[in-house]
């Protein structure tokens, strides 16, 4: 058995060589799977330092390639705000966790962007940290966010605002998948203005221009936000798989099962293949790519 205790929203999650980090932030913990380590042993270990940051939902993590550290971005602190899409809580917190010392570094001072939660974050083999959109505007609740920024701490380059537009209004909960280094893809996701989405879209890191693969309603799934998407190690196929759906009908909400994926780089609408269902419908799944190959997916 897993010991922990089950958190809505586990969506930190982050990969390093020979382990994975898990935090759950109804509660603070933290915990350690060595897949790969010297003596053997594989087993979920508890970390025996206590996390100096208050009980967190939905924040991100990102491993940083160089250091292997982890960051911890963002998120709503303390009591959840429900079911409204507000930034109740929300932080602009980052901290760096050094896993073989069990350091934890408060990096929060400074950080120029609006607190939020329902962003989504990825890393360069450079040890860039791009984040990209939330929940919500400052002391505007209905408003999700459009920024894009990147953060380099090895090269000492500190949080930047990037000059690019989004083809598309402010959303949170959508996925990023990187592919090589030079592109970031978008894939569904949720608008106050028109719900759960399911466009996609992709914006290349060295020219900050995004290209809009497909429209909303185009692809042959379930619109969805709180979802999981990755992109195979050879930059071939992207995947997709579980979130949570609003119909526009009856405005009630369904979580999802369902498993596609579409050749890259075209990734045209006519392409996606559906490849079945996991074992039970699940929002907020975060997805790793272990140096193997395989897709690794925990809680929901």
């Amino acid at each position: 058995p897993v010991p922990f205790v089950p958190q809505p929203r586990p969506r930190a999650m982050a990969p390093l060589f020979s382990r994975l980090v898990a935090a759950g932030f109804g509660g603070a913990a933290v915990g350690a799977l060595g897949w790969e380590s010297a003596g053997g042993a594989v087993g979920w270990q508890k970390s025996a330092a206590a996390p100096p940051w208050r009980p967190h939902t939905g924040s991100l993590a990102v491993t940083l390639p160089d250091s292997g550290k982890v960051l911890l971005i963002a998120g709503q602190a303390g009591e959840h705000g429900g079911a409204l899409f507000d930034c109740f809580n929300c932080t602009n917190e980052v901290w760096s966790f050094e896993p073989e010392t069990e350091r934890w570094e408060d990096l929060s001072a400074g950080v120029p962007w609006d607190p939020r939660w329902g962003h989504s974050a990825t890393v360069t083999t450079d040890g860039t940290v791009w984040m990209l959109f939330g929940c919500c505007a400052k002391d505007q609740p209905t408003v999700m966010l459009r920024d894009i920024w990147t953060y380099n701490p090895a090269k000492g380059v500190p949080w930047t605002r990037m000059e690019s537009s989004p083809p598309f209004e402010g959303i949170q909960a959508t996925s990023v998948a990187l592919r090589g280094d030079d592109e970031i893809w978008i894939v569904g996701g949720w608008s106050q203005q028109r719900g759960t989405l399911s466009h996609v879209a992709m914006l290349s890191t060295k020219t900050l221009e995004w290209t809009k693969v497909s429209g909303d309603g185009k692809a042959p799934w379930k619109s969805r936000a709180d979802h999981a998407t990755a992109i195979s190690p050879d930059g071939h196929w992207l995947y997709l798989y579980a979130g949570q759906h609003l119909d526009r009908t009856t405005k009630k909400w369904f979580r999802l099962a369902d498993t596609w994926r579409v050749p890259l780089p075209a990734a045209g609408v006519q392409d996606w293949q559906e490849l079945g269902e996991i074992n039970a419908p699940r929002s907020s799944v975060p997805t790793l790519l272990l140096p193997t190959g395989w897709l690794l997916a925990m809680g929901g």
